[in-house]
């Protein structure tokens, strides 16, 4: 599997990836996979970041300024991103892949909705985050409901 990197205010959304992945890499090593969180801030200083692929916010498209990636797929409300918000029910989202997803092996994830649980209090944004990038790195989409 890939090495990822997390950018974020706090680290909410690292953690629950790591506890599913493993440890993350910093994110000027070059990740496979670099996620940025909604509301992450990118410094001129710190950039260009260079990544395989980015998996960012939608609307934030303006962070790409500082980002060196050889793709970049995007999260997020709108019908525009590529990984969205089907529906929601009180425990559990339904993540829509709106668009044929390559992942980071090459491999093809068909477009599909998928379920994600979510807990009380967990935000939208971040449990797409979290979606996007297990997809991204290869998880099936049937392990997506895993609590984590």
């Amino acid at each position: 599997m890939a090495d990822f990197a997390v950018l974020e205010r706090g680290d909410r959304l690292a953690r629950r990836l790591v506890s599913r992945l493993g440890p993350a890499v910093p994110a000027d090593r070059e990740p496979g996979l670099l996620v940025i969180a909604s509301g992450a801030q990118l410094l001129p200083e710190r950039s260009p970041l260079q990544c395989g692929t980015v998996l960012l916010p939608g609307g934030e498209s303006g962070l790409l300024q500082y980002i060196q990636a050889r793709s970049a797929v995007s999260y997020g409300l709108s019908g525009r991103d590529t990984i969205t918000l089907s529906s929601r029910r009180k425990d559990c989202l339904w993540v829509a892949v709106q668009r044929e997803l390559v992942r980071l092996d090459g491999t093809v994830l068909e477009r599909q909705e998928v379920p994600v649980p979510m807990g009380q209090g967990e935000d939208a944004m971040e449990a797409l985050a979290v979606a996007g990038a297990l997809l991204l790195l290869g998880a099936e989409p049937e392990e997506l409901y895993k609590r984590g």
